[in-house]
């Protein structure tokens, strides 16, 4: 083996590893991770055959989405320096949390300084070792391969072994499949990433088919076969973690990849992209409707907004308070209390906006904020563009388009991504679109 391979390899293994450790959300895991790659960077910039011999400098140029990193990551290291504070503290903190820096504790926004280093390090490192040597494919497939995994788990632990949260006893979510992960939200937006990237390498495969071609014939070559058989399994997770916005999430997704297959495929073999979707379409119906439990969460979904919009009500005038510098990177669970009412259930722990978008604007301001947001959408747009212009089905470029739709649909409504076993997953598949991968179509 390579060393390149190597280190790809180690990259892909750590990348799959965080969602073990209850999805990696936990500091001594975010600490632990940022070594690991570090390590694995370590050993690139020390390898002797780089297939990327570009410096730092040079990437940072060469893309405007470096310039926007560094930029979001300067304005975290000044929420933490005893700089003047050119905004007012406002009236809600009135003292009680405020200091001489514009982070309200020092000691969350450390911690997720760390989170966001292991983005743009995992970033980096993935670009530097895929762009210009072949291994997409490999990376892709590993991936599905690794997330089905879980999703075998997942049924095994809900049917046969008591369901439990690996060695510990379920506290929340009894009785749908959550796998390694705490949150059932969380392990739905996580198994929506493998079944957009699982459908990605089917995709690309079937454009090769001509119309005279047998479906059976085709679907038993290995690969494919087991890559269709990777995304039955995941669908079937999704439907079982019972998470309305998850499934939701990944039907839009879907249907991003859909599109995207039709504006490249003849008309003449539009009948795949009939069959795909029908079946698709009658292989969640099937489960839905055999789900009472699902069926019940959807029918109550207005109930359950009706909090979630009381929480976004609260966020917003925390947001109104302090507009352009926020209250500091991962503090959002230490200011939310200040203005916390009535009109929420006090059973419950709000330590979470349910809103990534809310939480960004929350902790960074509303022009800091937008930074992660706009860095995603360039990223996106890049992936389209170049999509575009390629005659062939990239499941590089549709896994990326696929993974950004899910995830920027359900953190409309919910914090998935803030966990750093999808956060590093997400990211992972950005970079990946984002090379070109040698002579690899993929």
């Amino acid at each position: 083996m390579s060393n390149v391979r190597l280190l790809q390899s180690a990259v892909i293994a750590v990348v799959l590893f965080t969602a073990l450790p209850l999805a990696s959300n936990r500091p001594f895991f975010w600490a632990l991770n940022l070594f690991l790659f570090s390590l694995i960077a370590f050993a690139y910039l020390i390898s002797p055959k780089k297939p990327d011999k570009s410096n730092l400098v040079q990437i940072a140029q060469s893309n405007p989405v470096f310039a926007l990193y560094f930029l979001f990551i300067i304005f975290v290291l000044v929420q933490m320096l005893p700089v003047p504070i050119f905004e007012p503290l406002g009236t809600i903190i009135d003292g009680r949390l405020s200091g001489k820096t514009i982070s309200v504790a020092i000691g969350p926004t450390v911690l997720s300084l760390i989170n966001w280093l292991t983005y743009g390090l995992v970033f980096v490192l993935t670009i530097k070792l895929f762009d210009k040597a072949r291994g997409g494919q490999f990376a892709l497939q590993a991936l599905v391969v690794g997330i089905a995994i879980y999703a075998f788990y997942a049924l095994v632990a809900l049917t046969q072994l008591g369901d439990p949260l690996i060695i510990f006893k379920k506290q929340n979510y009894i009785g749908v499949a959550t796998g390694t992960f705490v949150n059932r939200n969380s392990f739905a937006t996580y198994l929506a990433l493998g079944l957009i990237i699982a459908l990605s390498i089917v995709i690309s495969a079937l454009q090769k088919l001509e119309a005279r071609q047998i479906l059976l014939v085709e679907f038993s070559k290995p690969k494919l076969l087991l890559n269709v058989v990777c995304v039955i399994l995941l669908a079937v997770a999704l439907v079982l973690t019972k998470s309305r916005m998850g499934i939701f999430g990944a039907v839009c997704g879907i249907a991003v990849l859909c599109c995207l297959w039709i504006s490249k495929t003849h008309i003449y073999r539009s009948y795949w992209i009939i069959a795909f979707v029908v079946t698709l379409v009658l292989v969640i119906s099937v489960f839905v409707m055999n789900s009472p439990d699902l069926l019940d969460r959807v029918l109550v979904a207005g109930r359950d907004a009706g909090h979630r919009l009381a929480v976004y009500e609260l966020a917003l005038k925390l947001i109104a308070d302090r507009p352009i510098v926020g209250f500091g990177a991962g503090t959002f669970d230490l200011v939310f209390p200040l203005v916390r009412d009535k009109s929420l259930n006090v059973g419950y722990v709000w330590d979470k906006a349910h809103s990534t978008y809310l939480s960004l604007f929350v902790e960074f301001g509303l022009l800091f904020g937008l930074v992660p947001i706009l860095t995603i959408a360039l990223i996106f747009a890049q992936s389209v563009a170049i999509f575009w212009r390629k005659s062939i089905l990239s499941a590089r470029k549709m896994a990326s388009i696929g993974c950004t739709t899910v995830v920027a649909v359900h953190a409309l409504v919910d914090f998935s991504v803030e966990i750093q076993a999808i956060a590093l997953l997400f990211v992972f598949v950005l970079a990946i679109g984002q090379t070109a991968g040698g002579r690899t179509n993929v």
